[in-house]
This record gives C-alpha cells, sequence and structure tokens, in this order.
C-alpha cells in the first residue's frame, strides 16, 4: 500500500454538514476564484488528484482555488445515518457553497459529480459562475414505463447482503483497474483514499448503502427544464470511449444549454485520470474564457 496520497502541495479541508463532516483537499490561492470539484459513484477526491496535478503544471494554482471533496459516504467523508438520495447530494454542495461565502463558484464535476453539479447550477445560479462537466450532459433519466419496475428493483437492492472480504491493497487496484477500465497507476489515488484496513487485509471504505439503486429518477421532461435553467457558461468534456448513454443525451440536450462549449477527447468515462493533460488543457482554455 502506498505510504500516503499524492497531493501535489494540496491540504487537508473539512465542511460540518447538517448530518456529518465531509472531508477533501485543498490546491491554489485561497483568495481566487473557488473551482469545487465533485467526484463520480464510489470514487472520491483520489479521482482528481492526476487532473489537479496537470492544473498545478500549467500554473492554474496560481490563479484558482481547487477545492475537492469526498461525497458523504465516499473517501474520507462521514456516512449518512439514513439512506443516500440524488435531492441529497445537492442539498450537500448547496450547504458547502455556502459556507464558502457569497462569490459564485465554478463546478468542476465528473460523473455524478457533474449531474450533482448541473442541479445545483440551475437551482442556485446566483453561487455558480461556470459549471464543466466530464463525462455528464444533466440528470439521469428514466421512462415512465419503467417505473414500477424500477421501484421494484431498487428496494430489492436494499435487501441483499454485502459482505466484504478482506484483500490486499493490490488485490482492490486490481478489481477497481479492471472495473473502471484503467491502469493501476490511474486508479492509485482513488484506491487510497477509498479503502480502509481490516482483519489482515484492506476493505473499501465507502458506504454499503452506496451500493442500493435509487428508488426515483427525473423524467426526460424535467431534467431538460433543469439544463433550460442553467444560465452560466457550460463546458462538457466527453470521452471517445465514454458512455453512449451521455452521447446520445447531449445530443438531445445540447440546444437547451446557453452557453454550451463540447468536446471529445480521447479516453473512456474516466478521461481526466487517463488523459489528465488534455483535459487539464481543455478546461483551462475554457477558463480564460470568463
Amino acid at each position: 500500500m502506498p505510504d500516503s496520497l499524492p497531493v501535489f502541495g494540496s491540504t487537508p479541508v473539512s465542511f460540518r454538514l447538517s448530518h456529518g463532516l465531509v472531508r477533501g483537499l485543498s490546491l491554489g490561492e485561497p483568495d481566487s476564484p473557488i473551482v469545487l470539484c465533485l467526484h463520480g459513484w464510489l470514487d472520491n477526491t483520489g479521482s482528481f488528484m492526476p487532473l489537479l496535478k496537470s492544473f498545478s503544471e500549467f500554473g492554474l494554482s496560481q490563479h484558482y482555488h481547487f477545492i475537492a471533496i469526498d461525497f458523504p459516504g465516499h473517501g474520507q467523508s462521514e456516512h449518512r445515518a439514513g439512506m443516500y438520495h440524488f435531492a441529497d447530494w445537492v442539498d450537500d454542495v448547496y450547504q458547502i457553497l455556502t459556507q464558502l461565502g457569497p462569490r459564485p463558484v465554478i463546478l468542476l464535476g465528473h460523473s455524478l459529480g457533474a449531474l450533482v453539479a448541473s442541479c445545483v447550477a440551475a437551482a442556485f445560479a446566483e453561487k455558480v459562475a461556470a459549471l464543466i462537466m466530464i463525462e455528464g450532459a444533466g440528470p439521469l433519466t428514466q421512462s415512465s414505463s419503467t417505473t414500477t419496475s424500477h421501484l421494484r428493483q431498487a428496494i430489492l437492492s436494499r435487501h441483499k447482503p454485502v459482505v466484504q472480504k478482506p484483500r490486499s491493497f493490490a488485490q482492490l487496484q486490481q478489481a477497481k483497474a479492471k472495473a473502471l477500465g484503467l491502469s493501476f497507476e490511474d486508479v492509485a489515488a482513488i484506491v487510497s483514499r477509498g479503502t480502509k484496513p481490516w482483519q489482515q487485509g484492506m476493505i473499501w471504505s465507502h458506504d454499503a448503502k452506496l451500493t442500493w439503486l435509487s428508488p426515483v429518477r427525473f423524467a426526460e421532461q424535467q431534467a431538460q427544464q433543469i439544463i433550460k435553467d442553467i444560465q452560466c457558461p457550460t463546458l462538457v468534456l466527453l470521452g471517445k470511449q465514454g458512455y453512449d448513454q451521455i452521447k446520445q443525451q447531449l445530443t438531445q440536450r445540447s440546444s437547451l444549454f446557453h452557453r454550451l462549449t463540447q468536446l471529445t477527447l480521447t479516453g473512456n468515462h474516466h478521461l481526466h485520470l487517463q488523459n489528465n493533460p488534455q483535459v487539464a488543457a481543455a478546461i483551462k482554455e475554457f477558463l480564460v474564457t470568463l
């Protein structure tokens, strides 16, 4: 197991929210514009470490204050006592933005983080200066015809036993790399921040309740209204080998954004880990236009 997570000059940061403590890392000038980084499902702050390293190498940490958080139940943040509902992620970010002060921030989200960021940007436009979504194009939706079957699956998912067997760090790293289609090196920071010692080995530290399906999702018409209500400049970065569903969503919704820039770069759903220099360069080019 690595001795420490590579954080490239970052410092720990935490926010006391209504349900518990959210932890993360901070990099850059505290008085500069804030970029709040929101990771994907079952990832953590570690997923932004390669990108933050590139930001630092490009000199962006001298002009921006990057804050990457672990969503509740992920990484080093505390677990919720109850369920994890999508609207609660939005509330978490709202509480953090409120604590950061009145100055609008830039939201940078990947996957789940991008979906949450889109909703925050729509509902609390006064708090968001710009929106950057990596492999995200607004909220996930479901057809009304699948409502009942999805509800059934969501309830049943809560009753499936989850038993973790202690494994070595290398085994967990191998499992994560295989699941995400990434290299050992790509997932090292995520695994380092997302595991804990148990008995004679290591186990994942995320809350098991995160694997339960959400019982309710937006209808497409609702998701499109959220997109229409995003007033700030928006950058969407997709991976050439990313999820087809997100590409289809963006094609369907792109005309609804007020100010949209979209790029497709080399990489899969986690292109910010595979191709962080190119992703960082695209974000830098977008930031200078604000």
